[in-house]
């Protein structure tokens, strides 16, 4: 909202702290829906979720937010805030509801005796290697002239929706659903 649709820095935390307050029961909410109907049917929810609604909320800021284009920084309406917020709670809801869950299938889907490292590992190398990345393969794919040209300015997405449309097959592919796993069996075994 700040480089691309050129808000105000106090408009963007407004917005974003807001839409962070009221989306965080969500989190609760969809880690306890797993509980119930499933890990692997919460995330992939989340996930197609989310690659619809990126692409969607992101053209929804410039066109509410920029709709003439500018260049510079500016401010927006009340009601032009209030859009916003609304597009940006619905992204927060379906990101929610892919990491929900997140953390009970972490648990769930190592072994005991490697579980603590495994999911430390997984987590910190996901976040800093791919999410680290963002910028970096962002400015890249920028420096393409044919990719820039057509995309512009929306080229910051295509990285980031690449990631989830990657998730969303390794989940249907690979993961299994681990909901219903006994995670005292392995330790009853051994004793």
């Amino acid at each position: 909202m700040q480089r691309a649709v050129k808000l105000e820095d106090t408009t963007v935390l407004l917005i974003t702290g807001t839409v962070t307050l009221f989306s965080s029961y969500f989190y609760q909410y969809f880690g306890a829906l797993s509980d119930r109907v499933g890990r692997k049917k919460v995330l992939l929810g989340g996930l197609i979720s989310s690659l619809i609604m990126i692409p969607v909320s992101f053209y929804l800021f410039m066109k509410i937010g920029n709709p003439d284009g500018l260049t510079e920084v500016h401010s927006i309406s009340n009601m032009a805030i209030l859009k916003i917020m609304g597009v940006s709670f619905l992204l927060s809801v379906a990101g929610a509801a892919t990491y929900g869950p997140l953390g009970a299938f972490m648990l769930e889907i190592f072994p005991t005796k490697i579980r603590y490292t495994s999911m430390g590992f997984a987590q910190n190398m996901g976040n800093g290697f791919i999410g680290g990345a963002t910028t970096f393969v962002t400015e890249l794919i920028k420096s393409s002239f044919v990719v820039s040209a057509v995309l512009s300015p929306y080229t910051g997405l295509i990285y980031p929706l690449l990631l989830v449309i990657l998730a969303i097959i390794i989940n249907i592919i690979y993961i299994p659903e681990t909901y219903k796993n006994d995670l005292t069996e392995e330790e009853s075994i051994e004793k």
